[in-house]
């Protein structure tokens, strides 16, 4: 009888310790697949925005960085795009939007109506500790700490206002959860290919 008792007590606790490792894997596993759907959105948000830039009623094309007073680390990326249709007039077809990283941690999208009246917010992902855009474009002589991947082709870290146009393609390197100063690669890196490309040449 003690034999038994002792046998049902040694299987009772090792099922118990199996089911709570299991528990804590599929939290594991849950845990993963938010993350990884979250990021699958923001890649899917950013293309949708970065491949369907167009004119304002003006003819100009919104593409610059700028400094703005809730900015965390890095310059927001402003741009006018094709926004579609949407059950409010107000926000559909072009509108100004403004992707940027707050003090919070939290990575933006804010866009306005075209008469500015009105504006939307979006949280596109959390706990970003930093980021860095990089334009690929033509190196000026403003740009002397640029260095050059194809004749005065290269990625540069700004896209003045005053430049105009837009790069031929873009990246972000973000820092999820991890310090820049500990950790100097990102964990996170995007990359997104302009609709209408200006073939690079190199001179000679």
């Amino acid at each position: 009888m003690t034999i038994a008792i002792a046998l049902t007590s040694i299987l009772l606790t090792l099922l118990f310790r199996f089911l709570v490792e299991n528990t804590r894997f599929e939290q594991k596993v849950d845990q993963a697949s938010a993350i990884v759907l979250e990021r699958q959105r923001l890649v899917e948000k950013l293309e949708t925005i970065l491949t369907s830039l167009q004119p304002m009623e003006n003819g100009n094309t919104v593409f610059y960085t700028a400094f703005f007073p809730d900015d965390a680390t890095t310059e927001s990326l402003v741009v006018s795009f094709n926004a579609g249709i949407d059950p409010n007039p107000e926000y559909s077809h072009i509108l100004t939007g403004r992707i940027y990283l707050t003090e919070q941690g939290e990575l933006r999208l804010t866009y306005w109506t075209p008469d500015k009246k009105g504006h939307r917010t979006e949280v596109l992902l959390q706990n970003i500790q930093d980021l860095e855009w990089q334009f690929l474009g033509q190196k000026t002589d403003k740009d002397p700490k640029v260095p050059v991947i194809a004749g005065s082709w290269g990625w540069l870290k700004q896209w003045p206002k005053k430049r105009g146009g837009a790069p031929e393609m873009i990246r972000l390197r973000l820092w999820c959860g991890i310090n820049k100063k500990k950790h100097p690669e990102p964990n996170l890196q995007l990359a997104f290919i302009m609709p209408v490309l200006t073939p690079i040449q190199v001179t000679k």
